[in-house]
């Protein structure tokens, strides 16, 4: 009996080895997005043209799209600098957060509340240069100049809150798959998101392992891979507030924010072996999971089933702003010292 990783896959579909990123394809990949400068930098990430994912089962129950009713103000123009009404410093991750001093104000959210607009984009320095790099505008590359050289230092994702309340299995999914368990969706293509953050030096692991591929037996390997920090930047109630994406995730059991952070596991590409064609795992929704998936493209190195976070991980409703609010995803590539937590 198959029980190997690829056998969890519905026919017919299986699973291939990691996405390489190769040079020859890149300006057709990448469209109309990058400038002269990217283009430099990002050229030897990617290996494919995007191409059309199979008819790949999903177990997502969509929210309906707002856009009818909500004007989408989330045309980006790069900031000159960081905004100088930011309120909140980040909060260390495991930790909860320390109460506001006397007289300060944390904005909690309402169901009367509208959908907040999207912050500009809080640079790392002013003389950075913020880079599209999808032709939807919701994949950026922050670009400093290092040693009089071009690099990437942060990527950034134009994103909406879609969900506020109810348990977690994800945390970010690309739009139109799993929003009914996970707090934030973007339109993007996740392997475009995987080629930037190879560009910005981070080295993708692997999924988490349920299966010794030699004796076919069940064993759990952690998800591995380089830490990538996540942080939320968004505006809410006239406060602009940045801080880690742990403090919108609760556990109801101990009573503390997701005491974990997240590493660059990659995903994987499955073929269909009956016409050839390759689609990009974490496509199906796992973009940022919380439970363990093998198709994540950032996974928390711990052994967390989708029971699991089921009973244990809920949305922190009070401190997310309003269903379909813009926010900015920001991934931050971290030198790897030792083991994530």
């Amino acid at each position: 009996m198959d029980t190997s990783p690829s056998a969890a896959l519905p026919e017919p579909l299986r699973r291939s080895t990691k996405p390489r990123w190769d040079k020859a394809v890149l300006v057709v990949a990448l469209i109309t997005g990058l400038l002269g400068a990217v283009l430099t930098l990002v050229s030897s990430h990617l290996s494919a043209t995007r191409q059309s994912p199979p008819d790949f089962p999903s177990e997502n129950t969509s929210r309906p799209d707002p856009n009818t009713s909500h004007p989408d103000p989330s045309s980006v123009s790069p900031p000159a600098s960081v905004p100088t009404d930011q309120t909140s410093p980040s909060t260390a991750v495991g930790e909860t957060p320390d109460p506001p001093p006397s007289g300060a104000q944390v904005p909690v959210a309402t169901a009367e509340d509208k959908p907040e607009p999207l912050p500009e984009y809080p640079k790392l320095h002013p003389e950075n240069t913020l880079t599209a790099l999808n032709p939807e505008k919701t994949l950026f590359a922050e670009i400093a100049t290092v040693d009089g050289k071009k690099k990437v230092v942060r990527v950034g994702l134009v994103c909406e809150v879609c969900l506020r309340e109810g348990p977690l299995e994800v945390f970010l999914c690309k739009k139109g798959t799993k929003e009914h368990e996970a707090i934030v969706r973007v339109d993007a293509d996740a392997q475009f998101i995987h080629a930037a953050l190879e560009a910005a030096g981070a080295r993708a692991g692997k999924p988490t392992q349920f299966v010794n591929p030699t004796t076919e037996q069940a064993e759990y390997k952690p998800a591995s891979g380089d830490k990538i920090t996540v942080l939320v930047h968004y505006r809410h109630r006239g406060q602009i507030r940045t801080h880690p994406a742990q403090e919108w995730i609760w556990d109801r059991n101990k009573k503390m924010i997701l005491p974990f952070d997240w590493v660059f596991a990659g995903s994987v590409t499955i073929v269909d072996p009956d016409n050839g064609r390759k689609f990009y795992g974490a496509n199906s929704g796992d973009i940022i999971s919380i439970s363990n998936f093998p198709y994540s493209m950032l996974e928390i190195p711990v052994e967390i089933s989708k029971d699991d976070a089921n009973l244990i991980y809920e949305a922190r409703t009070e401190r997310i702003p309003p269903l379909w609010s813009k926010v900015w995803v920001i991934l931050q590539p971290a030198a790897a010292t030792g083991p994530a937590r």
